[in-house]
């Protein structure tokens, strides 16, 4: 990387070069928000850093060994799997470059299963021109489907309306077809009630309740009323892992360091012994707190 490329076209690089990786072993991605949603007319212009890449769930293993394979690393250390223990994405850094690539297993508020999910994405798939190169993405409405639930999962309830700005500017760049197929998408793809409110906003008629996905509703709603507690979302996937990943969600829980925010990745990995024991013992202390308040969140939303 030399010093004369800037953030911006290194990030436009960076989807080129990840696209045209997968493509090498037929692996079907989508890669979404930042400079690609730009380039569709569904985010004014703004400085990305990373590159989102929507993974047919299928390969996403294979995606992980191809990205192995061409020596880019987990920003959180390649001792933690970040999907094993639930988390809906994988970020990695190609070293000597600023953007870091965020490998995404599933997107949260989709909750129908996320192989379906991709196929519908990726039947109505479009391509778009970065860095002179072909960037398989979604259409234009689902594409605003997975944007809108982005502003929204960091946002608790009262908050919505800090989001609601880019979504109407996102809104504005689709025709009436366009819209109407939002409200097909996220249907299809069990992001319907997540997006209930904010499509009545913005002038969409949602149609009847979609109630195949309760238990993942209340999940989602309960993230979305506890943002920014860590007890709750260790809960969430400890409720959404099978029994035999569970030994190493609580392992990762209460005692993987370089998962604790108080510090980066890389930053701990620099840190000393007495640092890294004295930060152990800070986050199983938070965890345990947190347990009880975990719990009654869950009752709180009778799941």
């Amino acid at each position: 990387m030399t010093a004369e490329l800037t953030l911006a076209e290194a990030t436009h690089l960076a989807h080129a070069v990840a696209a045209r990786a997968m493509a090498t072993e037929d692996i079907r991605v989508l890669f979404v928000k930042g400079p690609v949603a730009v380039s569709q007319g569904l985010r004014t212009g703004g400085l990305s850093s990373d590159v989102d890449i929507l993974c047919d769930p299928a390969r996403v293993r294979d995606a992980v060994d191809l990205v192995h394979e061409y020596g880019w690393t987990r920003y959180s250390g390649e001792q933690t799997d970040a999907m094993a223990i639930g988390m809906h994405a994988t970020a990695f850094t190609i070293p000597g470059w600023p953007p870091t690539i965020d490998l995404h297993a599933n997107f949260p508020g989709m909750l129908a299963d996320p192989q379906s999910a991709f196929e519908r994405l990726w039947a109505a798939h479009r391509i778009v021109r970065l860095a002179h190169h072909n960037i398989p993405a979604p259409a234009p409405a689902d594409h605003f489907v997975i944007l809108a639930l982005h502003a929204l999962r960091t946002l608790a309830p009262g908050e919505q309306t800090v989001a609601m700005a880019p979504l109407k500017t996102a809104w504005a760049s689709l025709d009436p077809r366009e819209r109407q197929d939002v409200v097909t998408t996220a249907r299809e793809t069990g992001a319907l009630e997540p997006l209930r409110e904010v499509l009545i906003e913005l002038g969409a008629e949602p149609g009847p309740a979609d109630d195949r996905f309760s238990t993942a509703l209340a999940q989602w709603r309960r993230s979305r009323e506890h943002v920014g507690d860590s007890a709750v979302v260790w809960l969430t996937r400890w409720e959404q892992a099978r029994w035999r990943e569970r030994p190493e969600l609580v392992w990762r829980a209460f005692w993987d360091i370089s998962m604790d925010n108080s510090r980066s990745p890389q930053e701990w990995e620099l840190a000393t012994r007495r640092e890294r024991a004295l930060g152990r013992l800070r986050r199983a202390r938070r965890g345990l707190a947190g347990v009880p308040r975990a719990i009654n969140g869950r009752r709180g939303k009778g799941s």
